[in-house]
């Protein structure tokens, strides 16, 4: 998953790992472990996501309240930059007193890692994706995280300030 299937920059010790493991793994295994990351009550953040979701110059956001595991947030961010109008997707969720807030986008031109430090002080990750973290202690003051509409209001506006057009 480092590599992203080789997707992401490699390695030549990446290549040879894959070259040794390949001939030992279970091919058949692996595709259905790779497509069955869905469990079924993740279904009900997916129909939220899409109920409350809003579009703004090729942004898509959703904040999907409290989460059971804020992998979640990262399926629905994949999700949603499979929307041929998607060039960013931005998916938040409530998890273990922590505003988790997962971003995406197509890589073109953009930093999604720049774009989550720039919004909320913290966070990182690469350019077409990143991952920020909010202590509920530090939303206290600034917005009302237990009122999910004023807060995904309170997560544009701080990217669309912040962040623009990147």
């Amino acid at each position: 998953t480092d590599t992203c299937n080789f997707e992401r920059q490699t390695l030549i010790e990446d290549v040879r790992a894959f070259q040794f493991l390949y001939r030992y793994a279970n091919i058949h295994l692996a595709r259905k472990i790779e497509q069955s990351e869905i469990r079924l009550d993740f279904l009900k953040y997916f129909k939220s996501a899409l109920e409350n979701r809003r579009m703004r110059k090729g942004k898509i956001f959703a904040h999907l309240g409290t989460v059971v595991n804020p992998d979640i947030c990262v399926l629905i961010a994949d999700f949603f930059m499979k929307i041929n109008s998607a060039n960013w997707s931005i998916v938040s969720g409530l998890y273990n007193k922590k505003l988790v807030i997962v971003f995406r986008n197509d890589g073109l031109r953009k930093d999604a890692g720049k774009v989550a430090k720039l919004s909320f002080g913290s966070g990182g990750g690469h350019k077409s994706m990143a991952r920020a973290e909010i202590p509920f202690t530090d939303l206290k003051e600034v917005v009302d995280y237990k009122d999910e509409k004023k807060l995904l209001r309170w997560i544009i506006n701080k990217i669309e300030k912040k962040a623009g057009k990147k």
